[in-house]
């Protein structure tokens, strides 16, 4: 698995640096303001041929929301697919059902979502599909979570030739709730513990009208061979990484040994990433006890025998500093 950093150049300016570009020109934005202290000018924007660094993005979406209207990522996301995106997006226009194209989204996220990074899972309802830090733009959250979980809804409705019944679930109160009602309707939670969107089980599997199991079995094995298919961002690879081993008791030791380098260097990179070792390792824990408690019921105690806490009474004070409520207000929830 190779990992990218903010620093990577690779991401081709033809896809969501254009996409973003083109909605703030129709918006009768001045580029000379949205491309300053990107690095970019126009011509390289209309030549559609240079790869970008993350942090060229985060700079032109701290630009865009800034100059633009608070409709500014909803009317990005609603462009932002099919475009060029080569055989992961191929075999992603190809998909057979709802169900399939998620799963080929999180397979091929470091070609279809780069900056913010899909995670489905299943449940006996449904799917959910978090979206979660993929390298660095954490400061840029609110307005990914918005443009990313409108592309994928608006490219699926798409695909599938008529609306999905999709709920949405973000953290904190958003700014702006006339936008997200106007693009997607009454179904927004506020104030989640994480950031998903989530489907019911009836619209997973109903086959849709532009589905060809050959063209997508084809572009699946030509992404395959794509190296760069491979990639995934730094963050959300330590974030899998620690979800996977925490019952292996993660340490900063542990992970860098895990990644070949010495400490000195993973503390340099979780520092150009603006983060941490025990931001990584609270987040992890904090998204699985939700999940423990909440979807499979375990108490309070066990959970703190899986997270590594002495007992109980330390879960319950690192839960209150993490979320400011205790596990106790989330039992009985989903």
């Amino acid at each position: 698995m190779s990992l990218y950093d903010i620093d990577t150049p690779f991401i081709p300016i033809h896809r969501l640096p254009a996409a973003l570009v083109e909605a703030c020109l129709d918006r009768d934005l001045d580029p000379e303001k949205l491309l300053r202290g990107t690095g970019l000018f126009m011509d390289d924007v209309q030549r559609g041929d240079r790869l970008l660094q993350p942090a060229h993005c985060f700079r032109l979406i701290d630009n865009a929301s800034r100059l633009g209207p608070a409709e500014l990522p909803f009317l990005t996301g609603h462009r932002l697919f099919p475009g060029n995106y080569g055989p992961a997006g191929a075999a992603w226009t190809n998909a057979a059902n709802l169900l399939d194209a998620l799963r080929i989204l999180e397979r091929f996220a470091s070609t279809l979502s780069p900056l913010w990074w899909p995670r489905l899972t299943m449940e006996g309802g449904g799917a959910r599909l978090y979206w979660s830090n993929a390298c660095g733009g954490a400061a840029n959250a609110e307005f990914l979570n918005a443009l990313m979980m409108t592309a994928v809804s608006s490219f699926c409705q798409w695909l599938g030739e008529r609306p999905f019944p999709w709920h949405y679930a973000v953290p904190g109160r958003v700014k702006h709730p006339e936008q997200y009602a106007v693009h997607w309707g009454p179904n927004l939670q506020e104030n989640s513990r994480s950031c998903f969107m989530w489907i019911e089980r009836d619209s997973l599997l109903a086959p849709w009208p532009r589905s060809s199991a050959s063209a997508a079995a084809s572009a699946i094995a030509q992404a395959t061979q794509n190296s760069s298919g491979e990639l995934k961002g730094f963050v959300a690879y330590v974030d899998h990484h620690l979800m996977e081993t925490i019952d292996q008791a993660p340490s900063m030791e542990k992970l860098a040994m895990h990644l070949g380098v010495s400490t000195a260097t993973l503390k340099r990179r979780f520092k150009k990433h603006d983060t941490h070792f025990q931001a990584r390792y609270d987040q992890v824990r904090q998204q699985l006890a939700i999940d423990w408690l909440t979807r499979q019921g375990l108490s309070v105690e066990e959970v703190a025998r899986r997270l590594h806490f002495h007992d109980g009474r330390n879960l319950r004070r690192a839960f209150k500093r993490w979320t400011g409520v205790l596990p106790s207000s989330l039992l009985g929830t989903a």
